[in-house]
């Protein structure tokens, strides 16, 4: 489990826990997302994705990964979207490719899930 994390968004789907693991796991691969660990009894997926975090003026926080949490609910299930902040990186190379936090998470909307 990290230390550091950043949330980013909380959705809620009608789907049950392994559904919408399954669902989130399939929209990672098909925004072109490495996905680096899972675990469905967890409930936890960790996909490569170099982002911009947050902007702090003069300094740039990255983040090279994202945490997607599932927590079952009373109808239906909700994942927890987390970036985690690499507090030792200080810049980006132009053959690294950055994704937009944003757009990740309008693709796991819940638009697509119901």
């Amino acid at each position: 489990m990290p230390f550091l994390k950043e949330l980013l968004a909380t959705i809620t789907y009608q789907l049950p826990p392994a559904e919408l693991h399954a669902f989130l796991k399939g929209q990672l691969q098909r925004l072109g997302l490495e996905i680096e660990t899972e675990s469905v009894d967890r409930g936890e997926i960790v996909a490569r994705c170099l982002s911009l975090c947050f902007n702090m003026g003069l300094w740039r926080c990255w983040s090279d990964r994202i945490l997607l949490r599932v927590r079952p609910r009373d109808t239906g299930s909700s994942v927890q979207v987390y970036a985690l902040p690499n507090l030792l990186r200080s810049r980006v190379s132009k053959s690294e490719r950055l994704v937009n936090l944003s757009e990740v998470v309008a693709a796991l909307g819940p638009r697509l899930a119901e």
